[in-house]
This record gives C-alpha cells, sequence and structure tokens, in this order.
C-alpha cells in the first residue's frame, strides 16, 4: 500500500481528506500536530456512508500517536499509528447494522471489529473479523 498522508493539525485541521472527512476529524487525541490519514481508510469511510444512506459517519479514534496508543493500551502493531484505522459511530445505527454493511464493503480484505456501541475498520490487506462486545476479542467469519 502506498503511505498515508500526512497533515499538521494546527494548519491543516479544515482541509477535507474526502467528501465528507476533514483531518481534524482523523487527528490523535492526545493533541498531537501530526495526523496521518490513508487513502484507503477514507474511501472505505466515504463507502460505508454511502451504504447507510449518507448518514454522518462519527469518528471516536483515527491516527494515534505511539504514545497516545500506548497510554490507552492500544495493540502494539496498530492500524491506528499508520492512519489505517478508525473507530466509528454512524449516526441512527446500531454498531452491529454499521459492521454488516462494513463487511459487505471490505469483501475479503480489511479489518473490522464490532465493541458495544461502535465499530472499528482498518486497511489490514487480509479479512479479519471480530467481535469485542463481551470485552473478549472473539474472531468470527462475519457479521
Amino acid at each position: 500500500m502506498v503511505c498515508s498522508n500526512v497533515y499538521n493539525t494546527r494548519t491543516e485541521k479544515d482541509v477535507k481528506v474526502s467528501g465528507h472527512f476533514k483531518v481534524s476529524e482523523f487527528a490523535c487525541k492526545d493533541g498531537s500536530s501530526i495526523c496521518l490519514v490513508h487513502r484507503y481508510l477514507w474511501e472505505k469511510l466515504e463507502a460505508l456512508r454511502s451504504a447507510c444512506g449518507n448518514r454522518p459517519i462519527t469518528i471516536n479514534s483515527g491516527f494515534r500517536t505511539y504514545q497516545h496508543n500506548k497510554n490507552i493500551g492500544g495493540a502494539s502493531n496498530s492500524y491506528h499509528l499508520y492512519g489505517l484505522a478508525a473507530d466509528i459511530v454512524v449516526t441512527g445505527m446500531s454498531a452491529l447494522k454499521v459492521a454488516q454493511l462494513a463487511d459487505k464493503i471490505f469483501g475479503d480484505t480489511g479489518g473490522i471489529g464490532l465493541y458495544n456501541g461502535y465499530v472499528h475498520i482498518d486497511g489490514r490487506l487480509s479479512k479479519y473479523r471480530f467481535d469485542k462486545r463481551s470485552g473478549v476479542e472473539k474472531a468470527v467469519d462475519h457479521f
């Protein structure tokens, strides 16, 4: 995959990376001025938004710096570190329904994780689906 685009959140926070998403939506919650956003991610988010009837998508967590990811207990090889992951909520839709639609969009690639109240999506090359609503990650075939 081609590398992620690098943005300065202080000077480029309002830059649109796609039709519906701005840099500020992907910015790390630690206030870092650096933000990575991969084209693959926003393309999938745009496709998902369309599949959801053009409902707004809120990105709860996008890019994460190494230190922030460590501080919140993220996986050491998290796709968030590379601008290739987002934890999302879609207005007016259950997390399960969003995961089901994402599963159709991603096909045989990408990671999709179902949590209580939100969905994790990432740009891994292989297909991986998981359910973590119980607090324990359990691999599943589909949603």
